[in-house]
């Protein structure tokens, strides 16, 4: 991951037609003595147009493809736990304000029982 090595591989390409035909059939092989990452590895390919061998497009094709579904599976995992989530928390706030209301009238109710009582027994003095 340095740019020294980076630099070393342009060079080296780029004054020598075995090594970079050998970028070509077998870049793993050709940079084994390179400490180079798989972003920089793309941006020589892409710099330098190799034409990788098909085997190793296409392995890099698939494993391009299965790191994006795993990424979209990942996302509409977590996307359907929130969505659950919300759909809890809004069941039980509901539930919370319709016991709240339930206590309210009771409350209320006992409170007119209690006037009518009060009334009643100064009606009767």
């Amino acid at each position: 991951m340095s740019k020294q090595a980076l630099d070393q591989v342009i060079q080296r390409a780029s004054s020598d037609a075995r090594f970079r035909d050998s970028l070509d059939d077998n870049l793993d092989g050709a940079l084994k003595g390179y400490d180079l990452s798989e972003d920089e590895k793309s941006q020589l390919v892409k710099g330098l147009g190799l034409k990788l061998s098909s085997s190793r497009a296409m392995s890099e094709a698939m494993a391009s493809s299965e790191a994006s579904q795993a990424l979209a599976s990942s996302e509409a995992s977590e996307a359907m736990a929130s969505s659950e989530a919300s759909e809890a928390m809004a069941s039980s706030e509901a539930s919370e304000a319709m016991a709240s209301s339930e206590a309210s009238e009771a409350m209320a109710s006992s409170e007119a029982s209690s006037l009518e009582g009060s009334s009643f027994n100064a009606m009767e003095l």
